[in-house]
């Protein structure tokens, strides 16, 4: 309870309600995909399940992740994926009657951004080492390099708060325009086409989030002659 309360006092906004109950439905989700993917069989049933919906997220999913970043990369796959279907699944928690989107939080956001830009920045620094890691920051030439580091530190370290407004602000204003179509017409049946629309938008976001964290890792990881061929 102590715990709870010193969150509340740093964190404003009910965000930690945000956050618990986002995390408490991706949880849930992630346990009922578990099992239902242990009940996959090698041949996929003609009907639709939840096992087979599931299945084939991952596949597609991890196809479009090879096409990015491509089959080298494949230890991060995990990564991306965990990244898209928790930001996916905190996006549709804003379409359930009442409840708040927990991206609309920009601590959570933050956070989410700065687990990246760690992330990219440790793989980076994992494959090229320390010492090619910060040089590559100076340009492939020498002559320019007080001016171009400077730049290339700024422009990294400004994704932080590009990953995360981009996130808040098109997920606050979705859930506004749903809000306010539901308050003029009521649950039927216009906001229902708006449904459709936020549920689109809550897949685009997490997606773009995704991709942006794909080609940060990819751009990172890169050796000098694979990034400027």
């Amino acid at each position: 309870m102590a715990s709870f309360t010193y969150l509340h006092s740093i964190i404003p906004n009910h965000d930690v309600e945000k956050v618990l109950i986002g995390s408490a439905v991706g949880a849930a989700l992630y346990l009922i995909g578990k099992a239902s993917v242990k009940k996959l069989k090698t041949t996929p049933d003609e009907k639709l399940s939840l096992a087979g919906v599931f299945d084939f997220l991952i596949n597609a999913f991890f196809s479009y992740a090879e096409s990015v970043v491509g089959k080298e990369n494949r230890k991060h796959f995990a990564f991306f994926a965990t990244i898209f279907f928790f930001i996916f699944f905190m996006n549709v928690v804003g379409l359930i009657p009442g409840m708040a989107v927990p991206t609309t939080s920009i601590w959570l956001n933050l956070g989410m951004a700065f687990t990246v830009f760690f992330y990219f920045n440790y793989q980076g620094i994992k494959e090229q080492g320390l010492w090619h890691y910060i040089a590559h920051f100076g340009g492939p030439v020498i002559w320019l390099s007080w001016l171009i580091f400077p730049m290339e530190i700024l422009s990294t370290c400004i994704r932080v708060f590009t990953l995360n407004l981009r996130l808040y602000w098109n997920m606050t204003a979705d859930h506004l325009v749903l809000g306010s179509f539901v308050e003029m017409f009521g649950w039927i049946p216009v906001p229902v086409v708006f449904y459709g629309v936020g549920l689109f938008v809550c897949f685009m976001q997490a997606f773009i989030f995704t991709t942006l964290t794909m080609i940060y890792v990819l751009l990172a990881s890169a050796h000098e002659e694979e990034a400027h061929a």
